[in-house]
């Protein structure tokens, strides 16, 4: 049972959270066999400011 954990910037319309979420669990059934009905997937928003890469915020004015 996998258990896919999207975290991403908000923005993403509901349409589109639902189009990555079939064409995820499609390609695991496709390619892994894994039943859909067993595969979870949770979409995490997080703000550019709260999200750091390299000790740098997202939200920080670019060089």
């Amino acid at each position: 049972m996998p258990l896919i954990r999207i975290e991403m910037f908000p923005g993403r319309s509901a349409e589109a959270r639902q189009q990555i979420a079939e064409g995820i669990t499609r390609l695991l059934h496709e390619t892994a066999g894994i039943s859909p009905a067993a595969t979870t997937i949770i979409f995490q928003e997080t703000a550019p400011q709260d999200w750091f890469v390299a000790g740098r915020s997202h939200a920080a004015p670019k060089d």
